[in-house]
């Protein structure tokens, strides 16, 4: 069945010839819905939403029950980015049937944070770091279009720490003052903060 349903997988994939080896590693991931959000939270970011989203629906055809689907599981470190991106891909993880695990193997700061709280289940290596604070914004314009941009923008980033809020148990207050400078914590702070389900002791567990 897994080969059924893996996403424009060669077949034979230990025998593929490949003009950049590291491409085999590549298919292997892909194979075994192993991803990796490595450096900025940028556009290139969004394959993962794509991703989701195809595998969402090679599950859906072929008709696989949830609890009996093989999760998707997306390995972290990254210093942070485009928050818009980061709603893009929260929100398409969210919206998965097929369950999504976020692990911070390094780094898992600022959007990254919040990328981590969202999986359906979530895991820390020992020694990773989490950064929770608050976002930049640069407004231009006219003092009219800075207040409308400001009062948007203001908006998204409620949306955005109540989204946060909910899917750990960080206080609101916490958030406030904490968040308004860098929040740094090991992945045990993360643990006791319900950011992450677990730290993990064993490959085995996220393999």
């Amino acid at each position: 069945m897994n080969e059924t349903i893996s996403l424009e997988i060669p077949k034979d994939i230990e025998n593929l010839q490949l003009p950049n080896p590291s491409l085999l590693d590549y298919y292997k991931d892909t194979e075994a819905r192993m991803f990796w959000l490595e450096g900025e939270v940028d556009g290139d970011t969004l394959e993962l939403v794509k991703v989701i989203m195809r595998i969402n629906h090679e599950d859906t055809k072929y008709k696989i029950p949830i609890e009996e689907r093989t999760p998707i599981r997306i390995f972290i470190d990254t210093p942070g980015g485009h928050t818009q991106v980061m709603r893009s891909l929260i929100g398409a993880i969210k919206m998965s049937k097929t369950p999504v695990y976020t692990i911070v193997y390094c780094s898992a700061m600022s959007a990254g944070s919040y990328i981590l709280a969202a999986g359906h289940k979530r895991f820390a290596f020992p020694n990773s770091i989490i950064l929770v604070h608050s976002g930049n914004h640069g407004y231009q314009g006219t003092v009219e279009q800075v207040e409308s941009a400001k009062k948007f923008y203001d908006k998204l980033d409620k949306r955005d720490n109540d989204a946060f809020l909910a899917n750990t148990s960080v206080t609101a207050r916490d958030l406030k003052h904490k968040g308004a400078v860098d929040w740094y914590m090991t992945a045990e702070e993360a643990l006791k903060h319900g950011i992450i389900d677990r730290i993990i002791e064993d490959f085995d567990e996220v393999m």
